[in-house]
């Protein structure tokens, strides 16, 4: 369960937010639980292997409460929020509110990910969630100083509240979050092709079993979207977005690297095998699917949206 939940819309990019400003309530929605889950699984993960006695747990789990699960995640948190603050206030320091983009930030952002990964590693955290945090630190502190820096020069004008507003939401830095989110997209197309190539070079074709393909069903059609509905019952989205965060739920490099992460603590060979098989046939399953299926469904999605409009 925890091999297979992370989700990667990598996959399928239409379904994740793909330019500073994007809105888009579904996009968001995906996007922040890809996110998120890489590193909210990793203590599950952990749970699996000890108790299949592959992982030092400690009296009655103590261990795994109070460093895999409570450590390692605040922690985490900690070092991504931390790390992208500094940063955001390292580039302003450097380069203030000017237009003229002098400095590197897709190599910027590269470094974020690797410092910031290389830190909760050394602090026995979780790497994917601390970059997630730092990433998210990164952007709203830099809105936040563009946005004070141009209500110190408003203050010196008079406008109306609606022109003061506009101004306000007028974007005239390109920041370091922003420039990553561009650059990914590169990125992104070569790490699609990597992904189906590693899928398709382990794949054989003994893993399509009935017990395989039934776990894949499963996942789809009951688990996914009914944990989906149940979490999102207190907000207000609509039953369209709540429909399509069910189904779109894409599986991708964050499951191979949990398998392989387990398979390397020495599980047994008959549990290595069943695991391999599982989640290769999910994978693959949900490329076909959901990679087939996204474009159309959300063509209908965003057509019946501006009718409703």
């Amino acid at each position: 369960g925890a091999i297979i939940a992370p989700t990667d819309p990598v996959l399928a990019t239409e379904v994740q937010t793909r330019e500073p400003g994007d809105r888009d309530q579904l996009r968001f929605n995906l996007t922040c639980e890809a996110g998120m889950n890489d590193g909210t699984a990793f203590p599950f993960v952990m749970l699996g292997l000890g108790l299949l006695g592959l992982h030092d747990m400690g009296n009655r789990g103590f261990n795994w409460l109070a460093i895999d699960l409570l450590w390692a995640t605040f922690g985490a948190v900690a070092i991504g929020i931390v790390s992208g603050l500094l940063l955001a206030r390292l580039t302003w320091l450097i380069r203030g509110n000017s237009v003229e983009n002098t400095l590197k930030n897709e190599f910027l952002s590269l470094g974020l990910i690797g410092v910031v990964y290389g830190l909760a590693l050394i602090a026995h955290t979780y790497g994917f969630l601390a970059v997630f945090f730092a990433a998210a630190a990164l952007h709203q502190s830099e809105l936040k100083l563009m946005h004070d820096e141009k209500k110190k020069e408003l203050d010196h004008q008079i406008l109306t509240k609606k022109q003061e507003i506009e101004i306000l939401e007028e974007g005239n830095t390109s920041t370091v979050s922003e420039s990553a989110l561009i650059f990914k997209e590169y990125l992104e197309g070569i790490s699609e092709v990597i992904i189906v190539l590693l899928v398709g070079g382990m794949m054989a074709l003994s893993y399509w079993k009935l017990n395989t393909v039934a776990f894949a069903a499963i996942l789809f059609f009951v688990v996914r979207p009914f944990s989906v509905i149940l979490v999102l019952l207190g907000s207000k989205s609509s039953w369209r977005v709540r429909n399509l965060t069910g189904w779109f739920g894409i599986r991708g490099i964050g499951s191979l690297y949990y398998l392989m992460y387990a398979l390397q603590h020495g599980v047994s060979k008959a549990v290595a095998i069943e695991l391999l098989q599982i989640t290769l046939v999910v994978i693959t399953l949900s490329i076909l699917l959901h990679g087939t299926s996204v474009k159309p469904l959300l063509r209908l999605f965003w057509k019946r949206r501006r009718v409703l409009k």
